[in-house]
């Protein structure tokens, strides 16, 4: 190949391998989480035709709606879920209760809570690595850190997320179940109390 005033070599690529150990390792790690991903989805879609929440069929927010909540009194009523707190007052109980019910249904899929969280969280991570080595010129870390470091962060992740959802549910129940009374609330919570199938 010529190049200005002189020929230089180009190094020949016969007997390389086009997937080096590294390389699929990698692959192996990202299909692993792919994988991951596709379980919870095909879990999540499961449990939602096994309780009756099919995507094109009625909508599950409609008879929860809360738009009609300024905010002030949203914060007071989520501020009385998070506590744990009793309010008499029965406007306040009625607010309670709406929040509760449209939390219980809005996180009563125990699949979809994990796969928002996790995606974004990788998706940090490879921005901050690429941003380091691409501005600051940091060297690229060890294919097997990096893949560990992202397994990791997905397992604590998953978890915690897993833990924030069983959280915020029990707190939703119990204020929802509290406030029925004052707010003169005749239906069932609308998430029983069931293992995780």
């Amino acid at each position: 190949m010529l190049i200005g005033h002189g020929e230089v070599p180009v190094p020949s690529r016969v007997g390389v391998a086009i997937l080096d150990p590294a390389s699929v390792f990698m692959l192996l790690v990202l299909a692993v989480l792919v994988l991951g991903y596709l379980v919870t989805l095909a879990m999540g879609v499961r449990w939602n035709r096994r309780h009756g929440h099919h995507p094109w069929g009625t909508n599950p927010f409609d008879e929860d709606a809360v738009w009609w909540m300024n905010p002030d009194r949203t914060r007071a009523a989520e501020r009385t879920i998070a506590r744990g707190e009793r309010v008499d007052d029965t406007e306040a109980a009625r607010d309670v209760c709406a929040r509760a019910r449209a939390r219980m249904i809005q996180l009563r899929n125990p699949w979809t809570p994990p796969l928002l969280p996790a995606a974004v969280v990788l998706n940090a991570l490879m921005a901050v690595s690429h941003t380091g080595n691409i501005v600051f010129g940091f060297p690229p870390v060890p294919l097997a850190t990096y893949a560990a470091v992202i397994l990791g962060i997905v397992a604590v992740t998953v978890l915690l997320s897993v833990r924030w959802r069983s959280r915020r549910l029990h707190l939703a129940r119990n204020a929802y179940l509290a406030h029925r009374g004052p707010a003169g609330e005749t239906r069932e919570p609308p998430l029983p109390e069931e293992p995780t199938p």
